[in-house]
């Protein structure tokens, strides 16, 4: 195994220095990744972001690709041979938005500012990242990097491809935005989605009105009750997203539904709430089954948390750790048990909306403390073989 030459602040610090140099490369990444649709309704698009980033970095020496498809998404797996330690980067190339958004929403630049769909969620983190693995393979020191790009995301309601690699990672550091101000992410809540289903008995609105029984009416009752679940336990939330039912406006309602979606920071409470949800259901004769679970990303891995903090003070930036409700691969992760840190792409908001951005000046800084951390990581880990070598 190669010995070390660099530390892990100097690799910050040359990394930032190399990304600043190569602001306008970045940016023009950027606009191609932006400029492809790849919702759900474009696969063909997931997978062309995935080819672009494979297609770079397949230059390197030492790389391997390993591509998966999986009900008609492609998913993406490059390694770069490195040192003994295992870092995984973790993102994905789907968005939520429908095809066409790309076309309608170019990426906009005002100022240091990057507005365009999937900017923040999470093309600019793949942007960044795929920039990072070609600085640190001509600075001639990292780890083995596992760069690993799903394609379901956004849609998938179970463990994401690739878990057999991802679990012998040393660490694990997830693309999603960093948060304005400095932030990143170590906790995540949970969620939980369950559908509602409600029969009733069609009758003519006007002919015959209280012969029939209008499911419409039963299920509205039945959220009103629900929607009272909301924040009865600390950072519970319960939020009925969606709703329908019925044929005609002069059809009494034989049908309808709704899908719950609850979040909470620890499993109990998901459990909790999972158990009224049904109860309530239950006394008002309405079917429910859960249509889907994630884990919380609850386990805070101190360590990896502060040799990320340690190479952002190196670059004078202040980096904190912060909470959300959202939901990533990073639950997932960090539920296997694999060091987790996640929002360490560029700075940015308003995911899934036409206000998404990033924050293009924060590129160079979150570029050198990621890669900072990555090679601390490494550091460790042979200081840590060193030692049990010694005794």
């Amino acid at each position: 195994m190669r010995e070390s030459g660099h530390a892990a602040p100097d690799v910050a610090a040359a990394i930032s220095a190399e990304m600043k140099r190569r602001s306008v490369e970045f940016l023009s990444l950027l606009d191609e990744l932006v400029s492809i649709d790849s919702g759900r309704d474009a696969p063909e698009g997931i997978a062309k972001v995935q080819d672009v980033i494979a297609n770079r970095l397949t230059r390197l020496e030492g790389v391997a690709v390993e591509r998966h498809h999986q009900d008609g998404v492609a998913h993406l797996a490059v390694v770069i041979s490195g040192g003994d330690a295992r870092v995984a980067l973790l993102g994905h190339a789907d968005t939520v938005l429908a095809r066409g958004t790309a076309a309608e929403r170019p990426l906009r630049v005002e100022g240091h500012v990057g507005y365009g769909p999937g900017v923040a969620d999470m093309k600019g983190g793949l942007a960044m990242a795929t920039l990072i693995c070609e600085a640190l393979v001509d600075l001639g020191d990292h780890p083995t990097i596992e760069l690993v790009i799903v394609g379901d995301e956004e849609t998938r309601v179970v463990a994401p491809p690739f878990m057999d690699r991802l679990e012998s990672a040393d660490a694990c550091f997830v693309l999603e935005c960093g948060r304005p101000g400095g932030g990143y992410i170590v906790r995540r809540k949970g969620g939980l989605w369950a559908r509602m289903e409600a029969k009733g008995r069609s009758a003519h609105a006007g002919v015959q009105p209280d012969w029939g029984t209008s499911a419409i009416v039963q299920l509205c009752q039945t959220v009103g009750i629900i929607a009272e679940l909301h924040r009865v336990r600390d950072d519970l939330t319960v939020s009925v997203g969606t709703i329908a039912g019925g044929s005609a406006p002069n059809v009494v309602a034989a049908e309808a539904w709704a899908d719950v979606d609850i979040r909470a920071f620890r499993d109990d409470d998901l459990d909790w709430a999972r158990r009224r949800v049904f109860d309530i259901c239950e006394r008002a004769s309405l079917s429910v089954h859960e249509t889907g679970r994630w884990p919380p990303m609850g386990l805070v891995d101190e360590s990896l948390s502060s040799l990320y903090q340690d190479a952002g003070r190196g670059l004078s930036v202040p980096l904190h750790p912060e909470s959300t409700g959202g939901m990533s691969d990073g639950c997932w992760t960090s539920t296997a048990g694999i060091p987790t840190i996640d929002g360490v792409g560029p700075e940015g908001s308003n995911d899934h909306s036409p206000e998404e951005y990033i924050d293009l000046a924060s590129v160079p800084a979150r570029a050198g403390a990621l890669a900072g951390a990555i090679t601390a990581t490494t550091r460790n880990d042979r200081s840590n073989t060193e030692r049990g070598e010694k005794e």
